[in-house]
């Protein structure tokens, strides 16, 4: 049987979190513009409001990602480096959205991404959606749902 080769895939900026990260920051400086307060608190709060703006559109997610077959994750960080790390519990791969919970090896920090659809190519997108799912579906969680078989005796309704 051949081995299943690992999976690349390089990322891009998302527009759709640029745009939620401008939207939602600039819907709370206006709420704190209009609040009954003293006029230099409601500037700094603004101020830090925009300031936490820029470090949220300033959070991204790494150049790349390898996704091997066992779970093992190789993080292509933007400076160059590459950390090695395992998928932790956590994530969820949906059709919109998905997430990704790592455990780095050498220092055992977590890390957690948000992968948007815009992030990637459709076909990209799919193929990380899928692999995540059968990387993720471990030993004591029976056979991965591409595996699973129907059962002649079970019914298939809790109902009878």
């Amino acid at each position: 049987m051949r081995s299943t080769p690992s999976l690349r895939v390089d990322f891009q900026r998302s527009r759709f979190a640029l745009a939620f990260v401008a939207t939602s920051h600039a819907a709370t400086a206006t709420v704190i513009a209009w609040l009954p307060l003293p006029a230099m608190v409601r500037m700094f709060s603004v101020l830090l409001v925009a300031a936490l703006a820029m470090r949220a559109a300033r959070a991204d997610l790494p150049a790349g990602l390898v996704v091997r077959i066992d779970g093992s994750l190789a993080i292509l960080e933007r400076d160059g480096r590459v950390v090695q790390a395992t998928l932790a519990a956590g994530g969820y791969t949906g059709a919109v959205v998905t997430t990704i919970v790592a455990t780095e090896a050498a220092s055992g920090r977590n890390r957690c991404w948000l992968v948007l659809p815009d992030t990637l190519p459709a076909p990209a997108y799919r193929q990380l959606r899928v692999r995540l799912r059968y990387a993720s579906s471990a030993d004591e969680a029976g056979a991965p749902s591409s595996q699973a078989r129907a059962s002649k005796s079970a019914a298939l309704s809790p109902f009878g």
